[in-house]
């Protein structure tokens, strides 16, 4: 007998990025580690403690779920799941998951809120945004 295409479980869209949740992530900071100063990266990193300064990423950058950046982030991509204050510039995709909280000003060509998530910011979205 056939199997239909019915008979196959069909995986949920993935919401963002595949290695967002990995563990092979490269990670900045942690709970007893604050930052202070200037970054750069230009591959995927996430934060996961206290940052107070700049951070420019050519590539993904996630502000984990016990993360905070106080200061400028720049980058390609952006997933806030901690806490941004400050300045949101030259972002491509910005978005904002479940717990995030983002307040200062924000310049991005793409912008998502999710349901849980907190923007309280002058925002500039589209084709200006970038």
């Amino acid at each position: 007998m056939g199997r239909s295409t019915f008979d196959a479980a069909t995986p949920p869209a993935p919401s963002g990025p595949a290695f967002v949740g990995s563990p092979k992530l490269p990670s900045v900071g942690g709970d007893h580690a604050p930052i202070t100063g200037k970054l750069s990266f230009s591959a995927p990193t996430r934060i996961d403690g206290p940052l107070r300064g700049e951070v420019r990423s050519t590539a993904l950058v996630v502000v984990g779920e016990r993360g905070s950046v106080d200061g400028v982030l720049r980058a390609s991509e952006l997933l806030v799941l901690g806490e941004v204050r400050g300045e949101i510039a030259g972002v491509h995709r910005l978005e904002i998951g479940v717990g995030g909280r983002v307040y200062g000003k924000v310049e991005a060509r793409s912008l998502v809120v999710n349901e849980g998530g907190i923007l309280e910011a002058k925002c500039t979205v589209g084709e200006d945004g970038r």
